[in-house]
């Protein structure tokens, strides 16, 4: 048996026919759709968490960077007062590092969306896979 005869019975032996390559899309193709499609509405769900705190935090922000919370802040730390045993000092110097964590909480909430958006187009493909393997299995 020479070299083209082998490739001929290999090409044979391991073929694949249209409906059966529709079938193994087609599943493929759910499985990827239902994959997506929770992913998806998760991520609606942590972008709407994400944007809320954002919200929050910069309400928060702008409250603590205010000159008059500030004013009231260094009374306070006049007196000595102390919030949880900690000095007012600290407690200052702590809400303004968690302000400046505002930036943070804005570009983790464009990486969710981003992410939300992947997974939209994941959905669109696994569609698109669906009609490839039922219009293979049945044209």
């Amino acid at each position: 048996m020479n070299l083209k005869e082998k490739i001929r019975e290999i090409e044979y032996r391991y073929w694949i026919d249209k409906v059966e390559l529709g079938k193994v899309t087609v599943i493929a193709s759910l499985a990827l759709l239902v994959v997506s499609i929770h992913a998806v509405h998760t991520m609606n769900v942590a972008v709407e968490q994400a944007q809320e705190s954002n919200e929050r935090m910069q309400t928060t922000a702008t409250l603590v960077q205010s000159n008059r919370f500030q004013q009231s802040m260094d009374n306070l730390a006049d007196t000595g007062a102390t919030i949880g045993g900690e000095s007012i000092t600290d407690v200052v110097a702590e809400l303004q590092y968690a302000s400046e964590s505002v930036g943070e909480v804005e570009e983790l909430t464009t990486e969710l969306e981003n992410a939300r958006s992947t997974y939209q187009w994941m959905v669109v493909i696994g569609i698109l896979g669906l009609v490839g393997g039922l219009t293979a299995i049945y044209i």
